[in-house]
């Protein structure tokens, strides 16, 4: 700040939260539930250090260019405006008026902080930054023995949870943990909400902040007597279907067809899987499913760009490549559907069947790791994942007493399709990867 210039900003940290700024060890690890106020603490802690070292270098790192500009910088320069004269938004720098400077940087390539000393620094959401990156800004502050501040909510297959157990003995890091409900500002009556919504696992994680490692089956919340059916629920129709591919060639390409109900249910009624399945023979799949099902989008893996092309040539159809490859966010999803009810699968899917049942996380001699175990039992769950990370499902449900009220054309149409399911479920497998009717 400018000489003869003095602005206060009330600030009060409520009582976890306090210990971030009390606390004298060199690296501090906050692990918060979601919206528990991780980022003001961050905020507000770069603050005193610039205090306390008025002519000294600093470094922020965010996530991504993204995060950094809509969260990090925009949060930063709101709580403290004074600084905003000082900023140089091209080069992301501040400079003091005292003689330091404070670089904000994205960490989604660690060479962003190559060539920075610093005093302090401080890494937002570090359990979605990779291990390295945090090796990579700690390299910035061996020369000054500068302090670390890390402020984070526990991501699905990330390292900074299990990293944080292990280290929180260490002589020179703190660990300090909140649930979201543990900021004053954060409704309760959500917290309760969210407690029968979400799947005790990722509610631990990402609300209560308590790192549990996952082990034994992906998805232990699917029961093979509640969510395997033999057809619709009562009244509830199909409202429109999608189509996921898994590519594979020594694995096996898996086609899945998930349909959307006027409940805003999810069905898995169709999971073709085949070695080896050269292209005309996927074309006339689609061509068959397109048939039978009134489908809406097409979605696969956005890496194998010369498969969706070729493919879409072929079929006449536009594939989308999905949106979020990212594993770890996709199970999460998946686990949610099933944990509240609305994902079913026909019970004549035998190939997606033997994958819930099998598909497990990786066992080591030292116990089990947060990756699930590489191309085992997961084609057709790939399949399925890449149309829920893409396609903005709605969140509620219909009422079920809504079925009591439909129009009789809809009444009809379910009983319709009853017949049609019915039909379907006589045909048998000649083994895992297809059925012999399928063409018939």
């Amino acid at each position: 700040m400018e000489k003869n210039q003095t602005q206060v900003i009330q600030f009060e940290p409520f009582e976890r939260q306090a210990r971030v700024f009390t606390s004298t060890k060199r690296i501090i690890i906050v692990i918060a539930g979601v919206q528990g106020g991780k980022t003001t603490s961050g905020i507000y802690w770069s603050q005193l250090q610039i205090q306390n070292n008025p002519d000294k270098n600093g470094l922020i790192c965010g996530l991504s260019h993204d995060q950094l500009n809509n969260v990090i910088i925009e949060k930063f320069f709101s709580t403290f405006p004074f600084y905003k004269k000082h900023f140089v938004k091209k080069e992301k720098t501040l400079y003091l008026p005292t003689g330091g400077k404070v670089f904000f940087r994205p960490l989604e390539d660690p060479k962003y902080v190559e060539g920075i000393t610093a005093s302090w620094a401080w890494i937002d959401e570090g359990d979605l930054v990779s291990y390295k990156a945090y090796l990579v800004v700690r390299g910035r502050l061996g020369s000054t023995g500068g302090r670390l501040l890390i402020t984070s909510s526990l991501a699905d297959g990330g390292w900074l949870g299990g990293y944080a157990e292990k280290m929180s003995e260490a002589q020179d890091i703190d660990v300090i943990s909140w649930r979201s409900v543990d900021n004053p500002s954060f409704s309760k009556e959500e917290w309760e909400a969210l407690k029968k919504e979400i799947d005790p696992f990722i509610f631990k994680r990402r609300y209560e902040a308590v790192f549990t490692k996952y082990s034994g089956r992906v998805y232990p919340f699917f029961n093979f007597n509640k969510h395997v059916v033999s057809s619709f629920k009562e009244g509830e129709v199909p409202d429109k279907s999608f189509v996921g591919f898994d590519w594979g060639w020594n694995d096996p390409t898996a086609i899945v067809v998930l349909t959307l109900t006027n409940f805003k249910n999810l069905y898995v009624q169709e999971d073709f899987m085949l070695e080896k399945m050269p292209l005309d023979l996927i074309v006339r799949v689609i061509n068959e499913f397109r048939k039978k099902y009134k489908i809406v989008a097409y979605f696969a893996d956005p890496s194998n760009k010369q498969f969706l092309q070729e493919v879409s040539r072929a079929a006449h159809i536009n594939i989308t490549p999905a949106l979020n490859r990212d594993l770890f966010s996709g199970i999460a999803k998946v686990r949610n559907l099933i944990y509240q009810n609305r994902l079913y699968v026909f019970k004549d899917r035998k190939n997606i069947l033997n994958e819930f049942r099998n598909y497990r996380y990786i066992e080591k001699v030292d116990g089990l790791e947060e990756e699930p175990e590489a191309d085992r039992f997961n084609h057709a769950l790939d399949a399925l994942r890449y149309i829920v990370v893409s396609y903005p499902f709605p969140e509620k449900k219909v009422v079920e007493k809504a079925a009591n009220v439909l129009p009789d054309f809809w009444l009809r149409r379910t009983r319709q399709y009853k017949r049609l399911l019915d039909k379907e479920k006589d045909s048998s497998y000649t083994d895992i990867y297809g059925y012999d009717d399928f063409f018939v």
